[in-house]
C-alpha cells in the first residue's frame, strides 16, 4: 500500500536518521493537495463525506489505508 502511494507521488518515504530499520512517510504536494480535497469533501458532506464520495472511490481508499496501517503493525 505505501509502495502504490509511493508511486502515485502522494507519498515520500525517506529512511530514519537514528534507526535504519525504520521509514517515515511525508506527504508530497500532490499528497496534500489531495488531503485538501478529502478533507474539504468531508466537510461539505457531513462527518461521513458519504454524500460526496463514489462508493467505488470510498472502498478503494479504505483499502488503500488498511494495507498502510497492516504495514506498520508489521
Amino acid at each position: 500500500a505505501v509502495a502504490t502511494l509511493v508511486e502515485k507521488k502522494l507519498v515520500d518515504r525517506r529512511a530514519s536518521a537514528s534507526d535504519g530499520r525504520l521509514s517515515h512517510l511525508f506527504l508530497t504536494k500532490r499528497g496534500t493537495a489531495l488531503h485538501r480535497r478529502i478533507v474539504s469533501s468531508l466537510d461539505e458532506g457531513g462527518a461521513s463525506g458519504r454524500d460526496t464520495i463514489a462508493a467505488e472511490r470510498e472502498a478503494e481508499f479504505l483499502r488503500m489505508l488498511d494495507e498502510v496501517i497492516a504495514a506498520y503493525r508489521h
